[in-house]
């Protein structure tokens, strides 16, 4: 038994040993390649055969790579400041046509009894076919469609309330609310014609809305002056004092 343990020690020095003379052996190779390198290195540093050409042409090399970086650089921003003005442009773009689009169709829907120039969430279909089946006459059906040349069935919701009560609306043009067709010779007149042969002379002021392009509005009140047509025919052309003006120097 005593034998077997001494073995057994025997074997674990030397296994000890061997390990601890394998480092050592590292350690020394090591150090070997270490100075070695030193000694290339500093061979490099002090060989004769580098010349100050060469190392200006080093200098030269290196500038030119940073300089190719630089420019790689400033182009890669110059292409992503590019496509971020492009992006901004079309969202842009994109809005103001979605803005115009909403603005064209806006006020697009016209009421077919009172005539009114509706938003899309103003109005209702009513179709012919459903107000006879909930027994409306066709001659009141007739009456509710006032607007010629619409082809549309869409009223606004002030007009659907009266005729959900089976009434004919307040505003509908039927009611003597529909403006009489223009004589073709009337049509024919230019502005100081239809002047001259006005019954009533309108005085307004007209602005424009931020700025001198924007859309007209009134300001103040109306007055309409009467004009005695007999005084027109028979007095043409008037004189100054015979033409219900003030003159202004």
């Amino acid at each position: 038994m005593l034998t077997i343990i001494l073995a057994q020690i025997t074997q674990k020095r030397k296994l000890q040993e061997k390990i601890e003379n394998t480092r050592l052996s590292r350690i020394d190779s090591w150090k070997k390649n270490l100075k070695e390198f030193k000694r290339s290195k500093y061979a490099k540093l002090h060989d004769d055969s580098v010349t100050i050409e060469d190392i200006k042409e080093q200098r030269k090399h290196a500038t030119k790579i940073r300089v190719r970086r630089s420019r790689e650089l400033e182009r890669k921003n110059s292409n992503y400041d590019e496509t971020v003005a492009k992006r901004k442009k079309k969202q842009f773009y994109d809005v103001q046509e979605t803005y115009e689009n909403e603005i064209r169709e806006l006020y697009s829907h016209v009421c077919n009894s009172c005539g009114k120039i509706c938003k899309k969430n103003q109005v209702k279909t009513l179709k012919r076919s459903t107000l006879k089946q909930k027994g409306f006459r066709s001659k009141f059906i007739k009456k509710l469609f006032s607007v010629e040349n619409s082809d549309s069935e869409e009223f606004c919701t002030t007009c659907v309330t009266y005729i959900n009560r089976g009434k004919i609306p307040k505003l509908s043009l039927e009611n003597g609310l529909k403006f009489s067709v223009v004589d073709e010779d009337i049509q024919k007149l230019n502005r100081i014609e239809e002047r001259l042969l006005a019954p009533r002379h309108v005085f307004q002021t007209l602005w424009t809305v931020n700025g001198s392009t924007g859309q007209f509005k009134t300001k103040g009140g109306i007055v309409n002056v009467h004009v005695d047509m007999d005084t027109t025919v028979h007095y043409i052309p008037r004189a100054i004092d015979d033409s219900n003006m003030i003159l202004v120097k």
